[in-house]
């Protein structure tokens, strides 16, 4: 990695870093719901990750993730601005799994991030490949 890389790396980090902090903070004071010092605490704190998404020079291999994080933040403040818990619950884990795909994301930059199927194939992950459509025989 040469040095210029090193220096752009570093500098996502603290970005991803700082984006982090303020999500977490943003959810313990989430957790106050309805309670002063809840939503109203936790807003400042999507608006700084919202900042730093914007003010963050991404490489361009990053940018279509810090875009989508940024809607999903704003999108995520939208429900909390509506008090609508059900929706804030499927937007905030959402917003957390963008989030994890831009850190992802900077943990491989420069080079390109592996490739890898999340979760369970169920029984397919059991099958060896040349059996796999057949139906087993009892």
């Amino acid at each position: 990695m040469t040095n210029e890389e090193q220096l752009t790396s570093t500098r996502l980090w603290l970005a991803v870093i700082y984006i982090d902090l303020q999500l977490y903070k943003a959810s313990i004071y989430k957790q106050r719901w309805g309670t002063p010092g809840g939503i109203d605490q936790a807003q400042p704190c999507y608006d700084e990750a919202l900042t730093t998404l914007r003010e963050t020079p991404w490489p361009d291999t990053l940018t279509d993730q810090a875009d989508d994080l940024g809607r999903r933040i704003a999108a995520f403040k939208q429900t909390l601005d509506a008090r609508d818990v059900t929706i804030a619950s499927a937007a905030q884990t959402k917003m957390m799994v963008s989030f994890e795909d831009l850190r992802d994301g900077v943990r491989f930059w420069p080079k390109p991030r592996p490739t890898a199927v999340r979760g369970s194939q169920g029984a397919r992950d059991f099958v060896p490949a040349g059996e796999r459509g057949q139906i087993p025989s009892m």
